[in-house]
């Protein structure tokens, strides 16, 4: 599995963990929608992008939800700590 195919099974799990649509998931991660169909369709994203979503993931995972098998979680930011992104609260 590569970069992209982690990064769309992380927005697949989300997505049907919170009953969100994968795009409404990519806006929340990345303030933009489109990003869910780019990457289907072979697109890429920066490194630097592809970090901060997976991150995003990690700090954000629904505890009762089991992380991908075969990717990669980083540490979850600690809840005080700025983070650029929206948080699922926003969703609410």
């Amino acid at each position: 599995m590569n970069s992209r195919a982690h990064l769309i099974s992380l927005i697949e799990a989300y997505s049907e963990a919170k009953g969100l649509s994968p795009s409404r998931v990519t806006t929340l991660v990345m303030n933009s929608g489109a990003v869910f169909g780019h990457l289907v369709q072979g697109g890429d994203i920066t490194v630097g992008r592809y970090e901060r979503a997976v991150l995003w993931f990690s700090t954000n995972w629904p505890a009762d939800v089991a992380w991908p098998e075969g990717v990669s979680r980083p540490q979850p930011k600690a809840v005080d700590q700025d983070f650029s992104v929206s948080s699922p609260e926003e969703v609410a």
